[in-house]
C-alpha cells in the first residue's frame, strides 16, 4: 500500500473517532484528504463545497525544528483567504 493511501486511511480513522466522540447535532461535516500545500488545498475545498465554517487545528511545538511545516503560517493564510469564518484551535 502506498504512503498516501496509508495516510488517508489513518486520517479517516482519526476523523471518525473525533466525530463519534463529539456528536454534531445536525451539522453536516465532510471528510476529505488532499495532498499539496495545506493552505491552498483548504481554501480550494472550502470554496468548492461552499463551506459555512472552517475549523483549523494546529499544534505548537517548543522547537520549531521538530515540525515538518509551519502550521501558524498556514493558519494565517487560511484565515486571510477564506470566504467563511475560520475557527482556529491550538492544541
Amino acid at each position: 500500500m502506498q504512503m498516501r493511501d496509508k495516510a488517508r486511511m489513518a486520517s479517516q480513522r482519526r476523523f471518525e473517532e473525533l466525530t463519534l466522540q463529539n456528536p454534531t447535532m445536525g451539522i453536516k461535516s465532510e471528510f476529505m484528504v488532499k495532498f499539496g500545500i495545506a493552505s491552498e488545498q483548504i481554501l480550494q475545498v472550502s470554496h468548492d463545497l461552499k463551506a459555512d465554517l472552517i475549523i483549523f487545528g494546529s499544534k505548537h511545538h517548543a522547537y520549531i525544528e521538530t515540525e515538518s511545516h509551519m502550521p501558524w503560517a498556514a493558519a494565517y493564510k487560511v484565515v486571510c483567504g477564506a470566504r467563511c469564518p475560520v475557527l482556529t484551535i491550538r492544541n
